[in-house]
């Protein structure tokens, strides 16, 4: 979890029924932690005090062993790891722009750039069948869906429902046959938290109350 010491975020681990709580990082502002797949550290972005430039980092859940494995100078944001362990993709800032691109590494620092467009592409869900979805914010603000596969082929637009609706945040069932996300109907700022099978086929939508902000989607490890 993130927790705010002082002015800025810290990452802090505890026991699922709130004991034993301990605060990890204490540098700067780290934030969107995510497990590594053995379950020993965790990655993350962080900044130091009054910088906007976040790199990632990695640290053990006993606190040690603390690592940058990426700091370009370009914003680095949302990791995502693979099932296997082996690879990572995360968002890089574009330099001179505000758009991400979706790059791919190796955990031993071999990286390339899996795609780029002018859309800025953030928030990647990385599937047990190794197709990658991942939230595209348009020039116009609107936000999209896509697939693609991990070696940059395959990529395709996601449809669920209304071709106007905006959506993000994805994020897919264990058995790769589903995504979560949040969903934002044309023309209102109302939002809805949306399940679609991979086809696009809507499966349920859950009504989210108006004064409520749906921003992060994340699904169980064990299927419902």
């Amino acid at each position: 979890m993130v927790n705010a010491t002082g002015s800025a975020p810290h990452i802090w681990i505890m026991n699922s029924d709130g004991s034993n709580r301990v605060q990890l990082t204490n540098r700067g502002g780290e934030i969107e932690p995510l497990w590594s797949t053995d379950g020993h550290s965790l990655i993350y972005s962080a900044t130091d005090f009054a910088e906007t430039v976040h790199r990632l980092e990695r640290i053990n859940i006993d606190g040690t062993n603390r690592t940058v494995i990426v700091d370009d100078g370009r914003d680095a944001r949302f990791p995502t790891v693979s099932p296997d362990g082996l690879r990572l993709v995360f968002s890089s800032l574009t330099p001179g722009t505000t758009k991400y691109s979706l790059q791919i590494m190796t955990m031993g620092g071999a990286r390339t750039t899996l795609y780029a467009d002018d859309n800025s592409n953030i928030r990647a869900s990385w599937s047990v069948e190794n197709s990658i979805a991942y939230e595209a914010i348009q020039p116009g603000g609107d936000s999209k869906i896509y697939t693609i596969a991990t070696d940059g082929s395959s990529r395709a637009l996601l449809q669920v429902g209304n071709p106007q609706m905006s959506a993000g945040s994805p994020s897919w069932s264990p058995d790769a046959k589903r995504l979560a996300m949040w969903v934002i109907s044309p023309g209102t700022s109302s939002g809805r938290l949306m399940g679609v099978w991979r086809t696009g086929n809507l499966f349920t939508t859950y009504n989210i109350p108006l004064s409520l902000d749906v921003t992060y989607v994340s699904w169980s490890p064990f299927i419902r």
